[in-house]
């Protein structure tokens, strides 16, 4: 037997799942201190929300909570961080942007369509 999610527990898990990406963004850039590695991961994660049409609004929500780091870290004076954070919140608005891009130039087929082929 197979159990299906309502949509309140899809709309959960959408949410928590952008909060995890910031989270392992913030982690990672305070424990690896590498802006390569925040690049990787913010590739990967472009790549799976163009494979699996993460809706752009996420990216962008994820970008917006970036930014708002940005006033709680030049608390602790840290340029460096700073400025990754900042980059990051930068290469987010750039996968929202292909998100979006992508939504509108390659909207999903409908099965009439894909019959037809």
């Amino acid at each position: 037997m197979r159990l299906h999610a309502t949509p309140r527990i899809r709309l959960l898990a959408k949410r928590l799942s952008a909060v995890l990406v910031v989270a392992v963004l913030i982690v990672a850039g305070m424990l690896f201190r590498y802006p390569q590695f925040g690049c990787l991961l913010l590739l990967v994660y472009g790549l799976f929300a163009l494979v699996a049409r993460v809706p752009y609004t996420v990216t962008f929500k994820m970008a917006l909570v970036m930014l708002a780091c940005l006033p709680v870290l030049s608390l602790r004076s840290d340029d460096q961080l700073l400025d990754y954070f900042a980059v990051y919140a930068f290469l987010l608005l750039a996968i929202g942007l292909a998100g979006v891009l992508h939504q509108e130039w390659m909207p999903l087929r409908t099965k009439d369509e894909k019959f037809h082929e």
